[in-house]
């Protein structure tokens, strides 16, 4: 019997988060005894030659074009093709739809990603949905609030990390947030969605996606929907949980996704839940690593894989313990010193910890994932509470000194002077 063999698209980005989810992706596979081809843009970026022992071979080029992927195909064959990138997703359903290999189909990976496709395939199926417009400047917008009731949300049409997503509560602040826009040439505006936001994480077996876990959201407040904390599973009501997977599986039926793992953003109040936005990837921020860590013997993409080859996946292992990340998010301005990291990071309940920003660098205003400074992600034996406890605490033990004297703790809360006039910590790096 020859080996069959994985194709895993795009390799990852530079954060350590894209690296751990590839690399997991990458071994996963050849637990199951898979033959692992990695593609990447550039071979030699740092990233990817992290990941290359992980993988029996690399190659260079770029299977969003075309044009590369049939000369890279011309000789070739899969059994299965993955990525774990967004920005990789419609490459992955073209290469495997090439191939003839199991995958979402194409449609369905566009309307998917592209945000008021899905919503208004997800309207047409009989979901609740806020009203959109598609948008091409300033007139368009200001058309869609004057027949709408606010408050609204400003967003790109295709993108993710709540890049220029911004909160509008009146005409007078759509320029600003048009403003933060990538493109504001194309950009969606819709009604505000209230309640409680939450994701859902699964993956699909037998074309039906199962549920692995429900994950509780905090964000920062203002204008933006940064996310500076997750834990799961989410301290749910069991028919609140029953309400929210059962829309969200409806939802990516309706959407035409069949298969891989999923990501699908949701609001959940007393009256209703709001399917938001579907991935055809793990969560970010950690969460991958926090469902398989709660579940203990679990891979998410092992658990993938086997179905698209038709093989008997592993036994779904139950929960077992909690597990939470919270970001730091200390105020905007230049650093002079951070103390209690090193304590802090190494704590025995610490599943990854990292930071960003030391003396002499800069918090930014934090208006996009990509702003956040550090994570510290806990696990608790006992649940997921105790695992939020504990992250919390870890963040709130560091302390960052501003270039003006003014002292915070990494969830961003002010402190008081300090008795000491000589800082410690990071000072001298």
């Amino acid at each position: 019997m020859s080996t069959r063999r994985l194709l895993v698209i795009g390799g990852a980005g530079p954060s350590a988060l894209s690296i751990d989810a590839c690399r997991r992706a990458l071994l996963q596979g050849r637990a199951l005894g898979l033959r692992v081809t990695l593609t990447a843009v550039s071979a030699g970026a740092p990233e990817i030659r992290a990941l290359e022992d992980a993988a029996d071979e690399l190659v260079e080029t770029d299977l969003r074009d075309p044009g590369q992927r049939r000369a890279f195909l011309d000789g070739r064959d899969y059994d299965l093709v993955f990525g774990v990138r967004d920005a990789m997703q419609i490459a992955v359903a073209e290469t495997a739809e090439a191939l003839g290999a199991p995958g979402n189909p194409v449609a369905a990976v566009r309307r998917a990603v592209t945000k008021d496709l899905a919503r208004a395939r997800l309207r047409e199926a009989g979901l609740a949905q806020p009203d959109v417009a598609l948008c091409h400047g300033p007139a368009d917008a200001l058309a869609f609030l004057e027949r709408t009731a606010g408050p609204w949300v400003v967003k790109p049409r295709s993108a993710t990390g709540s890049l220029g997503v911004t909160r509008l509560t009146g005409a007078g602040g759509l320029a600003e947030a048009l403003g933060r826009l990538p493109d504001p040439a194309e950009f969606l505006v819709e009604t505000f969605v209230p309640g409680e936001e939450y994701s859902v994480e699964g993956v699909f077996l037998d074309g039906r996606p199962v549920v692995l876990a429900c994950t509780a959201k905090r964000k920062l407040e203002g204008p933006g929907f940064v996310e500076t904390g997750h834990a799961l599973p989410a301290a749910l009501p069991s028919a609140d949980e029953r309400r929210l997977t059962e829309e969200v599986g409806r939802a990516l039926l309706a959407l035409g996704l069949c298969s891989g793992v999923f990501h699908v953003e949701a609001w959940l109040d007393k009256d209703s839940v709001v399917v938001g936005e579907t991935h055809t990837r793990v969560g970010g921020d950690w969460i991958h690593s926090m469902v398989e860590w709660t579940r203990p013997g679990t891979g998410l993409f092992g658990l993938a894989y086997a179905d698209m080859l038709d093989e008997r996946p592993p036994a779904l292992r139950p929960v077992r313990r909690g597990a939470a990340a919270v970001y730091l998010t200390p105020p905007p301005g230049r650093v002079r010193a951070v103390d209690g990291w090193l304590e802090a990071s190494s704590a025995p309940e610490v599943l990854h910890a990292e930071l960003a920003v030391g003396a002499g660098g800069t918090v930014p205003a934090c208006r996009s994932s990509g702003d956040r400074v550090g994570v510290i992600v806990a696990g608790a034996p006992s649940g997921t509470k105790e695992a939020e406890s504990s992250a919390r605490r870890l963040c709130a033990s560091v302390v960052f000194t501003l270039r003006d004297g003014s002292r915070h703790d990494g969830l961003g809360r002010r402190l008081p002077p300090s008795d000491s006039s000589t800082p410690t910590g990071l000072e001298s790096c």
